[in-house]
């Protein structure tokens, strides 16, 4: 027998899955003609002086109006730079350091151009008040992030939350150490990390 109530239940169901499901959401910012204003490599410092390279951010402006800004963040994977340490069959270290900073520059290009994927946009634009003449938003922040099961979800009138991920150190275990950074939207979250293995041997142990 046909049941009226439970056809509507149904009808409404399969109209707001795809919302909810995130399937149905505003495009992300098309920015091939914006211009670039800002752009910086995110990185975690590690002991000894190391530093593994997690991605990058880069801020670019609209032509059309010059208060409207998109930042994108992308990832590449991850690799660690180990500075030198002046000994008696490396006393030049400041050479040598100043090559490994050149090397580190050249492989961050390569991997910006080539190799990165873009997991958040954030979109925005602002106007001067009236009253305080200072800059403030116009309208809600605009968020695009990038989920652990390769779906976009969106998000506007919120901050995008970023916090370490640190992890028992494998050769101190009763001590932490920083291994990357998790990126969250309401419930959706994305991940970058560096495996301990990378900058374990260059550490020292005590």
């Amino acid at each position: 027998m046909f049941n009226k109530k439970l056809f509507l239940f149904l009808l409404i169901f399969l109209a707001i899955t795809p919302l909810v499901r995130g399937q149905t959401i505003p495009d992300k910012p098309d920015i091939k003609d914006w211009k670039e204003i800002g752009s910086t490599v995110f990185d975690i410092n590690l002991d000894n002086g190391l530093t593994a390279y997690l991605g990058y951010e880069v801020e670019y402006q609209s032509p059309a109006n010059v208060n409207e800004f998109v930042i994108v963040l992308s990832r590449f994977v991850s690799f660690v730079s180990v500075p030198g340490t002046k000994t008696d069959k490396t006393p030049y270290v400041a050479i040598a350091n100043s090559y490994l900073d050149n090397e580190t520059n050249k492989a961050l290009d390569d991997l910006k151009n080539n190799q990165s994927d873009s997991f958040l946009y954030v979109h925005w634009k602002t106007t001067v008040d009236e009253q305080t003449r200072q800059v403030v938003l116009e309208g809600p922040i605009e968020n695009w992030l990038l989920g652990t099961n390769g779906i976009w979800f969106y998000k506007s009138g919120v901050n995008v939350r970023i916090k370490n991920i640190s992890e028992p150190d494998r050769n101190k275990p009763e001590q932490f150490v920083t291994v990357g950074v998790r990126y969250s939207l309401i419930d959706v979250y994305h991940v970058l990390m560096v495996d301990q293995e990378y900058f374990l041997s260059d550490r020292k142990k005590d």
